[in-house]
């Protein structure tokens, strides 16, 4: 007994694409006499039938614009984390150069000044290589990734930020300039 269809009762799905389509239905479909298939063959030994989506036809094409502007600003990225990493192994000079650029006094520098130092590399880091390796997928995806790096950027600025601004709120210089501008 061949199974030709369904059973009695059965339902048989929608065909796609004319997936269940026999040889001589296909060849008929693309306006030919002769079938496709050898008569010995069933169409689901092939592949897609006629109109089908085929491995060629649905890989994403590429955008070359996301391609550079993506690889253009991964570059600044990575240049921006490589000036970052030196700079906050020495966080505390660049307070004291703020500091002193907006004459609020002397930073002293506080054992947290260095453990924040570290962590912030390390975050940064850690962000910076995560960032890569979702940009990477996404364009191996063949999908658009410029904006991943920017969000991975803007993330890793806020952290940045946070961590200045824990620094500067806990020390009595600068919470005493400010005090002194309000009052």
């Amino acid at each position: 007994m061949t199974d030709e269809g369904p059973r009695y009762g059965e339902m048989r799905p929608t065909p796609r694409y004319g997936e269940y389509a026999t040889p001589q239905d296909q060849a008929q479909a693309m306006g030919s006499n002769a079938p496709m298939l050898p008569s010995d063959a069933a169409p689901s030994q092939v592949g897609p039938a006629w109109g089908g989506p085929t491995a060629a036809s649905t890989r994403p094409t590429p955008r070359r614009w996301d391609l550079v502007l993506t690889a253009v600003i991964l570059a600044y990225a990575t240049l921006n984390v490589v000036s970052q990493l030196f700079l906050t192994s020495s966080l505390s000079t660049v307070i004291k150069d703020f500091y002193r650029l907006q004459g609020i006094g002397a930073y002293t520098p506080t054992p947290l000044t260095v453990t924040l130092g570290v962590v912030l590399n390390v975050v940064t880091a850690v962000l910076y290589v995560a960032t890569v390796v979702l940009t990477v997928l996404q364009l191996r995806r063949g999908r658009v990734a410029f904006y991943i790096p920017i969000i991975g950027g803007v993330i890793a600025m806020l952290v940045a930020l946070a961590f200045v601004v824990v620094l500067l709120t806990g020390d009595p210089t600068f919470t005493s300039y400010m005090n002194g501008l309000n009052g």
